[in-house]
C-alpha cells in the first residue's frame, strides 16, 4: 500500500519531536551511543583517562556499544552524579555512568540499569593491625572519615562508631588513605572498590568486614527508554556470566577481588 504524502509528513514530524536517543531504534538509527560521565583521574577504575585502562564501566559499555554495532561516544559533564542525570533527562546522552549507585532519589528522575558491580562499605585498617571483621572491633580505633560527606559519615554512623573515635577532619576520600598511612588514623570505612584499588597499591591495608546494607554501581537511563534498558540488562546479564567478567575484575581491583565481591553481591555480613 502506497503511504500518502500526508501520512509521511505526519511521521516526520513525530520522529523530529521525539527527544535525541530517545530508544534503541533511535540510537541505532544515529549511529552512537552517547555514555555522559566524567574522566577523572583520580579513579582510575571509573570512567578513567588511561587508554589502556578506561574504566571497568565503560569496557562494558564499549563491548554494548560493539554488539549494537555503533561507536561509543564519551559526553563529558563535570559535577557530581546530579548533574550528569540532569544532562540526561535533557537529551544530551544516552546512558550516565561513573559510579552511579542506586538511591531512592535517583529512582524517581532516572531507570537504573541492572547491577555491574556490587557496593559495600568496608573496614580499613593497615598492618601491623589486623583485618577488622565487625563493627563491633572497631572500639578503640581511630576511624577517620570525610566529614562534608553524606555517605561516609553514614557509614561511621552506621557502625556505630562512638563520637570520640572518629577523626571527621579530612577534606577529601584520598586524604584518609594518607592519614591510615601515618597512623594518624587507626581505621577508615572507605567504599569496596576504591578500598580494592587503594589495596593494589599498598599491599599492607587490610580490608575488612563490610558496614550498612549492600547497593549497586549501575547505569543511569530516562524511563521512556524501555527496549536501550531491555537490550543493556540482558548484556549485563551474560557478561556478569561471562569469563571477561572474571578477568577485567582481577585487572581493576587484584587478585583478592573475586572472593569479596561474591560475598558482598550476595550481601553477607562477616
Amino acid at each position: 500500500m502506497a503511504v500518502g504524502a500526508s501520512s509521511l509528513l505526519a511521521l516526520a514530524l513525530v520522529t523530529s519531536a521525539a527527544p535525541a536517543g530517545a530508544d534503541l531504534p533511535e540510537m541505532r538509527s544515529r549511529g552512537t551511543l552517547r555514555v555522559i560521565t566524567h574522566l577523572e583521574a583520580g579513579s582510575p577504575a571509573f570512567s578513567g583517562p588511561n587508554p589502556s585502562r578506561p574504566g571497568l564501566d565503560l569496557e562494558i559499555l564499549k563491548g554494548f556499544a560493539s554488539l549494537e554495532k555503533v561507536p561509543l561516544e564519551i559526553v563529558e559533564v563535570s559535577g557530581g552524579s546530579d548533574v550528569r542525570v540532569a544532562a540526561l533527562i535533557a537529551g544530551r546522552g544516552d546512558i550516565v555512568a561513573g559510579r552511579l549507585a542506586v538511591t531512592a532519589e535517583g529512582s524517581r528522575r532516572v531507570a537504573f540499569s541492572a547491577e555491574f558491580f556490587p557496593v559495600r562499605f568496608v573496614i580499613v585498617t593497615r598492618h601491623p593491625s589486623p583485618a577488622v571483621t565487625t563493627s563491633v572491633e572497631l572500639r578503640g580505633y581511630r576511624v577517620g572519615t570525610v566529614g562534608t560527606s553524606t555517605a561516609l559519615m553514614g557509614a561511621v554512623n552506621q557502625a556505630q562508631v562512638p563520637p570520640s573515635q572518629v577523626v571527621a577532619s579530612f577534606k577529601e576520600p584520598s586524604d584518609m588513605w594518607e592519614g591510615l598511612r601515618s597512623g594518624r588514623v587507626t581505621a577508615i570505612i572507605a567504599s569496596l572498590d576504591m578500598a580494592l584499588i587503594a589495596q593494589m597499591a599498598d599491599p599492607d591495608l587490610r580490608v575488612g568486614g563490610f558496614v550498612g546494607v549492600p547497593t549497586s554501581f549501575v547505569f543511569g537511563l530516562r524511563k521512556e527508554d524501555e527496549a536501550l534498558r531491555t537490550a543493556l540488562d540482558a548484556y549485563i546479564g551474560n557478561f556478569r556470566k561471562g569469563s571477561t567478567w572474571n578477568r577485567l575484575v582481577v585487572k581493576y581491583f587484584g587478585d583478592k577481588a573475586l572472593e569479596l565481591l561474591r560475598a558482598a553481591g550476595g550481601g553477607k555480613q562477616p
